[in-house]
């Protein structure tokens, strides 16, 4: 049995989520460390147990010198493209970064095309597509538990970069991974914030069609009916996907009551599971050449929305896809409309 030789770059918080998942798996030797603080590297290293892997403060340095199968890019956004390129470059066989994949639309085109010149994978940590509540919500949209799916009302905390990220793909997986058609959003930019040196705004709502015919609500920010959630509606029926508990229940065709069903774990996290079959999604694609459901091209699409979201409050239009390589973000957004996002 192969082993794969994992690499980090990046030691902070985020870190540690992929760290849970690499630890479970038999297939996975974390061996080396990759940080600019030394320190932290250490600090991580002996919380995860990683006590022989090799310490870099320079990521190029540890990519010459260890040459892993795989590595986790555990980085702030503005950082990923150029070390997703370096590490193509290095012909890393599997690259795993964090998401949202970078501050414009241009910056996530040029990482797919590098990735896919050298011949390498690469990954987005989208791990809300392997919940089992988002899994079952869409074996009953299969089964035609609610007819036929007609609309999907989405629900984001504020930042549609970095939370939508998650609700946008996952609004995706919902609907069958169908592509995007068209988008017309609108964003409120009296008010923002930064996010990992990243700003944001506080609200914003988009209308996506899909190419299927099924159209998307998207809300975004604090003054909504549910912090994260999902309502899919169908022909003869409805699934709520919650916050709280509970996590999931279906109105399905022949009922009028809600009827609950029981899912392990909730929206945010199944005891660190789904952090175990994202590894294994990425060692079975380098092992047995599947397809990985995170994969760059996944996490494209839901990249395309948001920039695309942008696009439509900067040109006040409906956007269709796929969308020209533009460096708009929510800070020229926010530039239009006279407003400085605050830092």
């Amino acid at each position: 049995m192969k082993t794969y030789r994992v690499a980090f770059i990046g030691c902070g918080r985020i870190a540690s989520l992929h760290a849970e998942g690499y630890k479970a798996s038999p297939l996975c030797k974390v061996v080396a460390l990759t940080d600019v603080k030394t320190d932290s590297a250490k600090a991580f290293a002996e919380k995860h147990g990683f006590c022989d892997a090799e310490i870099f403060t320079d990521y190029k340095t540890m990519l010459r010198k260890v040459r892993p199968d795989i590595v986790s890019i555990c980085l702030w956004t503005g950082l990923h493209a150029q070390v997703v390129k370096d590490c193509a470059r290095a012909k890393v066989p599997a690259i795993h970064c964090e998401k949202p994949m970078a501050p414009t639309w241009k910056d996530a085109l040029s990482m797919v095309k590098a990735v896919e010149k050298a011949g390498t994978r690469l990954t987005f940590n989208h791990q809300r597509r392997k919940l089992p509540v988002f899994r079952k919500a869409r074996e009953l949209v299969e089964e035609g538990a609610i007819g036929q799916l007609l609309r999907i009302e989405a629900f984001n905390p504020k930042n549609i970069l970095d939370w939508g990220t998650h609700v946008v793909d996952m609004t995706f997986k919902l609907n069958g991974d169908k592509p995007a058609a068209r988008i017309l959003g609108q964003i409120d930019a009296r008010e923002g914030g930064a996010w990992f040196g990243i700003p944001f705004e506080q609200a914003a709502i988009g209308w996506l069609t899909f190419a299927n015919g099924v159209t998307a609500v998207i809300q975004s920010g604090d003054q909504k009916e549910m912090n994260l959630g999902f309502r899919l509606h169908g022909t003869e029926g409805d699934i709520e996907i919650l916050e709280t508990e509970p996590h999931l229940r279906i109105r399905a065709k022949g009922r009028s009551t809600w009827q609950v069903l029981k899912v392990k774990g909730n929206l945010h996290d199944a005891k660190n599971e789904q952090m175990q079959a994202i590894m294994k999604d990425i060692t079975d694609g380098l092992s047995k050449g599947r397809k990985m459901e995170i994969s760059a091209r996944h996490a494209l699409r839901a990249t395309e929305v948001i920039y695309a979201w942008f696009e439509s409050a900067l040109t006040r239009q409906t956007i269709e896809f796929p969308l020209k390589p533009t460096g708009t973000s929510y800070a020229t957004v926010a530039k239009a409309a006279g407003i400085r996002p605050k830092k």
